[in-house]
C-alpha cells in the first residue's frame, strides 16, 4: 500500500554539502541523496527523545500509530508497503518544476504506519480516548455502511481525521500543522480553518493508503510569508477521509476559490458542518480518481 507526500513550495530548506546520514557529496537543487535521505526535509536517525507535538513536554518519544493500532487488527493487510516521497528540484509559484521522486519499499502492514512525535502521556491519554470515541464511527463507514452521524459524532470523526494528518504530515517530513492547532486538538475542540470531507470507495483493497500535499501561495502577506493550504487524503477500507487545511478559516475559505479547492472534494462534508452534495452523492471513488483529486489543484 502506497503512501505519498508531495510538497509544493517557494521555499525549501538547505541542502547540506554532504549528506548527514553517508557522507556522500550532494548537489544542490537534488531534494534526495543517492543513499535515499530526504536532504531537506529528513534525518538520519528516527528520533527517539523531544519535544511532544501536542503538550511540548520533553520526553522520550512513543510510537504513535498513523491510523490507531486497533484498525491494524481489525483489517490484517499484507506485511509490506510503499512509501513515497516527491520534491521538486526548485520551485517559484506560477513555474513548472523539475520533480524528483524516492520510492522505498518498508516492512509493515498498511494500518502499523508508526511515528514519533508525542510523549507516552498524550499517546496513551487523550488519544487513546478520541481513537476509543472514534472507533466505532470509523468502522461503520469502514465496513461500507453510510449512516447519518449526529453533530457531536461528527465532531469526533472530524477530529480524529485531523489527527491521523498529523501523523501523515509527520511521516512525511511535512510539519504543517502549527503547534498552536494542535494544542486545540489536544484540548478536546477542532482547531480553526479545517475541513473534512468523506467518500464512499470502490473497494476496500486500498485501506492504508494517503496522499498529502502542501501548497503556498503568494498573496501580498509579506516576504517569505505565503499562504500555505494542505490538503490529505486517506482511505480505511471502504471509506476515503480528505482534510484540507489552512491557518484559519478565513483563509481556508478565500484559499477554496482562489485556489480551485471546492472542485476537487469529496461528497459528504462532516465537518465544519454537515452537509452532502447531490452531484455524486451515492457514488463509488476509485483510487485514481483520488489521486486526480490531489493533482488537479496548481
Amino acid at each position: 500500500m502506497e503512501e505519498r507526500h508531495y510538497w509544493n513550495t517557494p521555499s525549501q530548506p538547505h541542502v547540506p554539502d554532504k549528506c548527514p546520514r553517508c557522507g556522500r557529496d550532494t548537489y544542490q537543487f537534488a531534494p534526495f541523496c543517492e543513499c535515499g535521505l530526504d536532504l531537506r526535509y529528513g534525518s538520519p536517525k528516527r528520533p527517539t527523545f523531544g519535544v511532544c507535538s501536542y503538550c511540548e513536554s520533553k520526553s522520550q518519544f512513543s510510537k504513535e500509530h498513523a491510523f490507531g493500532d486497533w484498525l491494524d487488527r481489525r483489517h490484517p493487510r499484507p506485511d509490506n508497503r510503499t512509501h513515497i516521497l516527491r520534491r521538486p528540484e526548485e520551485h517559484r509559484f506560477g513555474e513548472e518544476a523539475k520533480w524528483h521522486e524516492n520510492k522505498t519499499a518498508r516492512k509493515g502492514t498498511a494500518y502499523n504506519l508508526t511515528v514519533n512525535h508525542v510523549c507516552p502521556k498524550c499517546n496513551h491519554g487523550w488519544m487513546s480516548r478520541l481513537q476509543n470515541e472514534a472507533k466505532p464511527l470509523v468502522s461503520v463507514l469502514a465496513d461500507g455502511f453510510w449512516p447519518k452521524f449526529s453533530d457531536a459524532q461528527a465532531t469526533t470523526l472530524a477530529r480524529w481525521a485531523t489527527m491521523v494528518t498529523i501523523n501523515l504530515e509527520v511521516a512525511g517530513h511535512l510539519g504543517n500543522t502549527p503547534q498552536f492547532a494542535r494544542k486545540v486538538l489536544m484540548n478536546g475542540l477542532m482547531p480553526e480553518g479545517w475541513s473534512v470531507a468523506i467518500g464512499k470507495m470502490d473497494t476496500w483493497k486500498h485501506g492504508g493508503w494517503s496522499y498529502t500535499r502542501i501548497f503556498e501561495f503568494p498573496l501580498g502577506l509579506g516576504e517569505g510569508r505565503n499562504l500555505r493550504v494542505q490538503a490529505c487524503i486517506f482511505c480505511v477500507e471502504r471509506v476515503a477521509f480528505r482534510t484540507v487545511s489552512a491557518s484559519s478559516d478565513r483563509l481556508r475559505q478565500f484559499t477554496r476559490s482562489f485556489a480551485d479547492f471546492d472542485s476537487a472534494e469529496l461528497p459528504r462534508l462532516i465537518w465544519p458542518s454537515q452537509s452532502s452534495r447531490s452531484a455524486g452523492k451515492k457514488r463509488h471513488f476509485h483510487l485514481d480518481e483520488l489521486y486526480a483529486l490531489q493533482d488537479s489543484i496548481a
